[in-house]
C-alpha cells in the first residue's frame, strides 16, 4: 500500500484520471498518470507490475510528481535508446519456449513470440542474443555429449551429462535440437528459489542438488554436472568423493547463456529422445501453479550403480535417508554449525542434507529413539561420546559384519558388481591422497556387503552402528589413521573370500579387518581415555 503521507489530493486526482482519458496528451503522459493514481492505491511494485514498466522508472515518475506535481509529470521527457525490458517482459519471452508454438509450428519465430507477448519483435529478438548469446570457434574434437539428467527445482538446476566416444566436428547444431536444449533451459524460470525474495543462496542448495544426483542418477562412469548454483564447503567435500564427476556452475545469466555451446557438444543422435523431453517439459509446464514450487526430474533410466536399499518395513526411516542425515550432521560439525552438547537446528540439517524438513525431522527423531542422538525437554542434542563410546559401537558392529559375512559365504551369495565399483573409487580416492574420503568410502562398502547378505534385520542393525560410528568419529574429531594400501588390500581380500564361498576364510578376512580398524584407533587414544 502507498504511504498515507503522500495520498493523492482530490484535485489532483481528478487531474490524473482527466489525463489518462485524454486524446490531447502524448501515450507516455497517460502512462505516467495511470502510474501515479496506482502508486497512490497499492505502491510501487504493484503499480509496475500492472504497467509492465520497470520498478525504477516507476519509481522515478512517482518521485517527481511528489516533488514537483502533476505539471513536473507531464514534463518528463522519454529517454532515448531502446525501451527497458521488465522482468515480466523476460520471463513471457523466454517462457514461450516452454508451450507448443501456435498455428502447429515446429519451432518458435521470434514474430510469434512477438505476437503472443505483444512485446515489439525487436525488443524480442534484443532479449533472445543477450540471453542466448551466439558461440563462436566451437572446440573441435571435443567429446560430444549425452544429456541423461535434469532436475529442476526451488533448491537450483542441475543438467548430468555422459561423455560419447566420438567427437564434436564443430558443425552448427541442427535448429530443432537446439531448440529442445533450449525449452530444457527454460524450465528454470518455473522454479521458485527460498532465495528469491532475501536475495542470498541459501547454504547446502549445491550440496543438495550433488546429493539428489546421487541418489537419483549418478552412474560410475565420468559425468558432468552443470549447476546453478555456487559449490559451498559441504559441495567441495562430496566432489572430493567423486573424483570422476566434473561439476561446472553457471548461476544466474550464465544458465541460458550455454544455450549454443551446449547444443553444439550434445550428440545429433540424441534429437529423437530430446524431443520427447521437450514434450515432457511442456506437459508438466502446463500444470505449474504460481503457489506451489514446480518441480521436474528426468533421467535416461540407466541403471544405478547402487540400488537403493530396501528398508525394513517397520522403520520410519530409510538407510539413504539415514545416511544423508548423517552426513549432513557431520558437515555442520566440520563447519562449526553445531557442537557436542548444542540442541541440533532442523533447518540447518534439512538444508545439507536434501531433505524436507518434516521428513528431516522424522529422521532425526527416529535416531534419538535409537540412542543415537539425545532427547532432552523436547529438544534434539548432538550427544557428547567418549572415545570408548566409537570402540564399543565398533565392537558391536564387528561381531554383527562376522554373521553377515559367514552367511554370505555359507549361502554362496556373491558381492554385488556394485561392491567392485565402489572398491574402484577408493582405490582412486588413495591415488589422489584423498585420507578422509577414502575412509567414507570404505564404510560405505562394509554397509553394501552387509545389506547384501540377505538378513535384513541385521543389516538394518549393522547400517546403524555405521551411521553412529561416523557420527562419534566427526564430533570427537578423531582420523581413522588406517593407511589406504591396508583398506584396499583387506577390503578385496573379504570380497575375494566371500565369493571363494569359504566361510572360515571370509570371517578370518572380516576380523583382520576390524582388529585393524580398532588398533588403528586405539593409537589415537591415551590411557584415560581407553578406562572412561
Amino acid at each position: 500500500m502507498a504511504d498515507d503521507a503522500h495520498r493523492l489530493s482530490r484535485e489532483d486526482r481528478a487531474e490524473l484520471l482527466r489525463i489518462t482519458r485524454s486524446r490531447q496528451v502524448s501515450h507516455g503522459q497517460g502512462v505516467r498518470a495511470r502510474v501515479v493514481l496506482d502508486c497512490a492505491e497499492m505502491g510501487v511494485t504493484e503499480a509496475a507490475r500492472r504497467a509492465s514498466v520497470s520498478t525504477t522508472s516507476v519509481s522515478r515518475w512517482w518521485r517527481t510528481y511528489r516533488h514537483g506535481g502533476v505539471d513536473a509529470l507531464l514534463a518528463v521527457t522519454p529517454p532515448q535508446g531502446r525501451p527497458t525490458v521488465t522482468d515480466d517482459m523476460l520471463r513471457a519471452v523466454l517462457g514461450c519456449s516452454l508451450t507448443a508454438p501456435p498455428d502447429g509450428r515446429d519451432r518458435w519465430t521470434t514474430r510469434a513470440v512477438a505476437e503472443v507477448t505483444g512485446v515489439s519483435q525487436a525488443t524480442v529478438s534484443r532479449i533472445r542474443r543477450q540471453h542466448f548469446p551466439p558461440v563462436t570457434g566451437l572446440d573441435v574434437g571435443e567429446k560430444t555429449l549425452i544429456l541423461s539428467y535434469v532436475d529442476i527445482g526451488p533448491r537450483g538446476c542441475t543438467l548430468g551429462f555422459e561423455r560419447e566416444t566420438g567427437e564434436s566436428t564443430g558443425a552448427e547444431p541442427s535448429a530443432v535440437l537446439t531448440d529442445a536444449v533450449e525449452t530444457v533451459l527454460c524450465a528454470a524460470l518455473l522454479r521458485r528459489s527460498r532465495a528469491d525474495d532475501a536475495g542470498t543462496t541459501p547454504d547446502g542448495d549445491a550440496f543438495a542438488l550433488l546429493r539428489r544426483a546421487e541418489r537419483e542418477w549418478l552412474p560410475e562412469a565420468p559425468v558432468t554436472l552443470v549447476v546453478d548454483q555456487p559449490l559451498d564447503s559441504s559441495a567441495r567435500r562430496w566432489l572430493t568423493r567423486h573424483p570422476t564427476v566434473t561439476v561446472l556452475v553457471r548461476p544466474g545469466p550464465e544458465w541460458p547463456a550455454q544455450l549454443h555451446h551446449l547444443a553444439a557438444r550434445i550428440a545429433p543422435t540424441q534429437l529423437r529422445e530430446l524431443r520427447a523431453l521437450q514434450l515432457r517439459i511442456r506437459d508438466a509446464a502446463a500444470t505449474a501453479s504460481g503457489e506451489e514450487p514446480w518441480t521436474f526430474t528426468w533421467s535416461r533410466g540407466l541403471p544405478r550403480a547402487t540400488p537403493p536399499p530396501e528398508p525394513m518395513p517397520a522403520a520410519p526411516a530409510s538407510v539413504q535417508d539415514i545416511s544423508d542425515t548423517v552426513a549432513a550432521m557431520c558437515s555442520a560439525i566440520a563447519d562449526g554449525g553445531v557442537r557436542p552438547g548444542e540442541a541440533i537446528s532442523v533447518r540447518l540439517i534439512s538444508g545439507l542434507s536434501g531433505l524436507s524438513r518434516p521428513r528431516t525431522s522424522e529422521v532425526l527423531n527416529y535416531l534419538a529413539d535409537q540412542a543415537i542422538l539425545d532427547r532432552r525437554a523436547g529438544h534434539l542434542w548432538l550427544p557428547a561420546p567418549t572415545p570408548r563410546d566409537v570402540i564399543e559401537t565398533y565392537t558391536a558392529r564387528g561381531l554383527l559384519g562376522t554373521a553377515l559375512v559367514r552367511t554370505m559365504a555359507l549361502q554362496r551369495i556373491s558381492p554385488p558388481a556394485y561392491v567392485d565399483t565402489t572398491l574402484a573409487r577408493i582405490s582412486v580416492c588413495a591415488e589422489h591422497r584423498l585420507d578422509a574420503e577414502t575412509y567414507a568410502l570404505d564404510m560405505d562398502l562394509q554397509d553394501q556387503l552387509a545389506l547384501a547378505a540377505g538378513m535384513p534385520r541385521i543389516s538394518w542393525m549393522f547400517v546403524q552402528l555405521t551411521a553412529q560410528v561416523r557420527l562419534f568419529i566427526s564430533i570427537l574429531g578423531l582420523d581413522y589413521r588406517y593407511p589406504t594400501a591396508e583398506i584396499i588390500a583387506d577390503d578385496q581380500r573379504i570380497i575375494d573370500e566371500i565369493r571363494s564361498q569359504d566361510p572360515a576364510r571370509a570371517v578370518e578376512a572380516w576380523r583382520t579387518k576390524v582388529d585393524n580398524c580398532v588398533r588403528y584407533m586405539l593409537g589415537q587414544l591415551n590411557v584415560d581415555d581407553r578406562r572412561n
